[in-house]
């Protein structure tokens, strides 16, 4: 493998996505935004410290975080994750293709529904939905659904039903989230029942 400077690579993706989601003329959307990205990319760092994740490997992970909903910049929700990859492979067009390969496959890793199968896989797509075992999940659901009404020119009929059935049928793929979050996801369960209850 080349002698490959991760550090200053990781730098130029970092600020190379920031800029993508800072330009006048992006889309700003409530949930998919750059705060979404940077949190993925701070929860695949956490997790992958729990695993030693090192080296080409964490690179090719965090590579794929800051990556991973850089399409929906640039078009509908659906195939956002195919045109994270061609833009990541246009970005990264200097680094090895196997490389670049390992990293789509990450991306590809966190579409619906997840069916991860490294640990880098698996990694992302818990890193992806963290906040689903947090006290932030209160926050992001309503955002989610702005989001959707706004680039479907929708009203979500029965929301609290749709994300009670998802967060049953969510699962955390690695350990660490599994012990970690669990109790905080069912606290959510718990709190999105109750809410439907109200009505």
């Amino acid at each position: 493998m080349l002698d490959i400077d991760w550090g200053s690579i990781e730098k130029k993706i970092t600020g190379q996505v920031t800029r993508a989601f800072d330009a006048g003329d992006a889309p700003h959307y409530p949930y998919h935004n750059l705060e979404h990205t940077q949190g993925v990319v701070l929860h695949c760092r956490e997790i992958a410290t729990h695993y030693s994740l090192a080296g080409r490997e964490l690179f090719i992970l965090i590579a794929a975080a800051w990556f991973h909903d850089i399409g929906h910049l640039y078009g509908a929700i659906e195939g956002h994750e195919e045109r994270g990859v061609v833009l990541m492979r246009q970005y990264l067009c200097q680094l090895p293709r196997e490389l670049t390969t390992a990293i789509a496959t990450c991306i590809m890793a966190t579409r619906l529904p997840s069916r991860p199968h490294s640990l880098s896989e698996q990694i992302i797509c818990d890193a992806d939905t963290y906040h689903l075992g947090t006290p932030l999940f209160r926050q992001t659901d309503p955002l989610v659904r702005r989001e959707m009404e706004l680039r479907t020119g929708m009203a979500m009929a029965d929301w609290g039903s749709k994300t009670l059935t998802m967060l049953r049928r969510h699962v955390f793929f690695t350990d660490y989230c599994r012990t970690l979050l669990a109790k905080g996801k069912e606290e959510n369960v718990r709190w999105v029942a109750a809410q439907l209850e109200l009505r």
